[in-house]
């Protein structure tokens, strides 16, 4: 299955040389908007999830390593 970057990558030449450049913006807006998409998914389940529970599993995890290792 093609990636977004490598359809880019393909057809660089013909928008490099054809002078269709637009042709990149499409597929350049498409990868930004998944990423902030990502982004704010993480944000609200970490909002749903709470910080304290993640600080919690962090204070946990140290609790039992040894000193020189933290």
């Amino acid at each position: 299955m093609p990636s977004w970057g490598s359809i880019i990558d393909q057809h660089k030449e013909y928008i490099i040389h054809a002078e269709k450049s637009f042709l990149a913006i499409i597929p350049g807006l498409l990868i930004i908007s998944l990423v902030f998409s990502f982004m704010i998914l993480g944000h609200h389940l970490r909002s749903v999830l709470g910080r304290k529970a993640s600080a919690d599993i962090w204070k946990e995890q140290l609790k039992g390593a040894p000193a020189d290792s933290i």
